[in-house]
């Protein structure tokens, strides 16, 4: 066993839960702008077809104002509403950029034990796989314990495909599944319907 190499990946596992949290933080943070500026977008959209719809329904002077407040309602979103949005937007990335930074800037703080490693490699279930095969002496040298890492990895990421897959079964069945009850209580609704009309005739 390379006990140094060993040690190096012991405290790359280390230094790779510590940092990782951040990046995270990160992803989470640019998802959650992503999805505030949607719904804003949205929300607005909808209350811009309303208030369209209403002013063209009022008496009288509601046909001649519809084109004009649909123009300033379309400007008013493409406008100032969309800047409001894209700012809200690029202060919640600004966010997830400083959460990145300082994850990075754990990765790296601890460049001995980062030595060699990059990308990928530098995740906590990479980095703690690393460690037991180093640890356990099945890889003496780093190059060794990357290839390794590499097949690992292009197992998990099939087995997360297969499970993906499963997963998009089973909700395609249990949707099925559900249309087939709801069509059963239709046939079984309308055959009802059906003999009560004929009850009435008689």
């Amino acid at each position: 066993m390379n006990a140094q190499l060993a040690q190096q990946m012991q405290s790359a596992y280390e230094v790779s839960t510590q940092a990782w949290p951040h990046f995270l933080e990160a992803a989470t943070l640019q998802e959650e702008a992503d999805l505030s500026a949607a719904k804003a977008y949205k929300t607005r959209k909808w209350l811009y077809v309303a208030a369209t719809i209403l002013v063209g329904a009022l008496p009288m002077v509601g046909g001649f104002l519809l084109i004009p407040a649909g123009i300033f309602l379309f400007l008013d979103y493409r406008g100032r509403f969309h800047d409001e949005v894209e700012a809200e937007r690029q202060a919640g990335y600004a966010k997830a950029e400083e959460a990145r930074a300082e994850g990075a800037a754990i990765l790296n703080g601890n460049e001995e034990a980062m030595a060699g490693l990059y990308g990928e490699y530098c995740t906590p279930d990479a980095t703690e796989y690393l460690m037991n095969i180093t640890a356990a002496g099945r890889a003496d040298t780093l190059a060794e314990a990357l290839l390794m890492c590499d097949e690992q990895m292009h197992r998990w990421k099939i087995e997360e495909a297969n499970a993906a897959v499963v997963a998009a079964q089973q909700e395609q069945s249990a949707s099925l599944k559900g249309i087939r009850r709801s069509n059963a209580v239709s046939a079984v609704a309308n055959v009802t319907n059906a003999i009560f009309n004929i009850a009435n005739s008689i």
